[in-house]
């Protein structure tokens, strides 16, 4: 039983090997033989038979139609583009002028000159106390007082003990100097107490030689203007006081709140 056995076993070993190799050379292909393509089952159709058929003269109307709205639409808007270009873009810097663009910016037109008859204020250089028939001084430490431009300060004379200072002198004053010749045309003067005056013009600091340009008419108080010929020249003007009225103290005195010199 174990020879049969065995016999039977051999035979169904030999017959499966067998059939392994004829399926493997059912399956070989040759290089010159063309593989057999595998047929597949064509897909489903995704649109009606119907869209794949030639446009209708209705549908190409439309069509037309259409594109040549959107040709003028982009037409109009390319004009409307090119109409603004440049408007907010200084052209001439990206392109790179060389002359220059005027600006519009204005300016203010230039001062004019003085109209004629037109005076302008003339620079005080220094003052002094003048007293040409007494001691020479005359309050010289307030002197500056006159040109210093406040209506509070002022210069005044010496107290004397009676009118026309007392018999002692026909006069005192203030001395000016211009620093420069001038040709003054008017003389602004502020008088806190009442009197009367003389202006002298000249070339040095004193009275004799000089050339009188002006005078008070009688006592006089508060602003006063003089005006001159304009035809004298000179560096030093003289402020000449003739009268002084009695103050609070008793005594009398000439006072000088502020000058101004035109020419």
């Amino acid at each position: 039983m174990t020879t049969a056995t065995t016999g039977r076993a051999l035979q169904e070993h030999r017959t499966l090997k067998q059939a392994i190799r004829d399926d493997e050379a059912a399956r070989e292909v040759s290089i010159d033989q063309t593989p057999q393509q595998q047929e597949y089952e064509p897909p489903a159709p995704l649109l009606p038979a119907e869209a794949g058929a030639p446009p209708t003269s209705a549908q190409k109307g439309v069509v037309l139609a259409l594109f040549a709205a959107f040709v003028v639409i982009a037409g109009a808007l390319g004009i409307l583009g090119a109409s603004k270009i440049g408007s907010n873009t200084d052209l001439g810097a990206i392109l790179g002028e060389t002359t220059p663009r005027r600006s519009a910016t204005t300016s203010s037109a230039p001062p004019t000159a003085d109209k004629p008859g037109e005076t302008s204020p003339l620079a005080i250089s220094a003052a002094t106390g003048y007293d040409p028939e007494g001691g020479g001084n005359e309050n010289n430490a307030l002197a500056a007082k006159v040109y210093d431009e406040d209506p509070n300060s002022y210069w005044q004379t010496e107290g004397y003990q009676g009118p026309g200072f007392a018999g002692l002198k026909s006069g005192v004053g203030v001395l000016l100097d211009m620093g420069q010749v001038v040709t003054p045309t008017k003389i602004n003067l502020s008088l806190p107490t009442p009197s009367s005056f003389e202006i002298y013009l000249g070339n040095e600091p004193d009275k004799a030689g000089a050339t009188k340009i002006g005078a008070a008419d009688g006592e006089v108080k508060g602003d006063v203007s003089i005006t001159t010929d304009g035809a004298t020249s000179g560096r030093y003007i003289i402020v000449w006081f003739t009268s002084a009225p009695q103050v609070a103290d008793g005594s009398y005195r000439a006072t000088l709140g502020e000058i101004s010199v035109f020419g």
